[in-house]
């Protein structure tokens, strides 16, 4: 399940233009291909603008509680493996708008996408998230394909898939092979279209 080529283009219009930092968050997943966990998890600190890097080091979720029965609780913990636990470069494009979203936050020890030392949970967020693409036209799926498209777009462009696999987290480049990387048609045809080179200089 990935966007197609229009639906992304939308989107990130859609989030930009919008100056809201929650919604950013969509386009920080759609353009590092982080976790919703991980993204709710971030906070200023994880953020270097001078090197222009994220660290991801930890992941929010709600877990049942132990020690009280039919009870949950929000745990921010290590990402689930020891290749999660990463530092990850992001587009130049980006810049501008996290240092914005950085001025008007509290402090360093904010997250992402309050801009207070308050959290947001992956399920609340992941709500929000549904409604966004309702409002912006574009049909309903997944918040994790937009992890999907990301590798996706990444290999399509050239990328390395030692680095995609680096960058995403993953301990073995067979699962962003095989998991994350889905060819689009338009893809697939631009691949298929040198074909023509061959069949004409014959």
């Amino acid at each position: 399940e990935i966007l197609s080529a229009a639906e992304e283009a939308q989107m990130t219009a859609y989030v930009l233009n919008s100056g809201e930092k929650q919604k950013f968050g969509v386009v920080l997943s759609l353009y590092t291909g982080i976790r919703i966990g991980e993204l709710c998890a971030l906070t200023w600190k994880d953020i270097d603008l001078d090197n222009q890097t994220i660290t991801i080091n930890k992941t929010l979720q709600r877990i049942a509680d132990q020690e009280r029965k039919g009870k949950t609780k929000v745990i921010i913990d290590s990402p689930k493996t020891k290749a999660s636990d990463r530092c990850i470069p992001f587009p130049t494009a980006l810049m501008p708008y996290l240092l914005s979203y950085k001025e008007n936050s509290e402090s360093l020890n904010s997250y992402v996408l309050t801009g207070v030392t308050r959290y947001i949970e992956p399920s609340n967020y992941y709500v929000k998230y549904q409604k966004w693409l309702r409002e912006s036209g574009i049909a309903k799926h997944s918040f994790h394909a937009l992890r999907h498209t990301f590798a996706t777009r990444c290999i399509e462009s050239g990328f390395d898939p030692k680095v995609l696999s680096e960058i995403l987290g993953h301990s073995d480049v067979k699962i962003t092979l095989s998991r994350y990387v889905h060819p689009s048609m338009e893809f697939k045809r631009v691949n298929m279209e040198k074909l023509s080179d061959v069949i004409n200089g014959q």
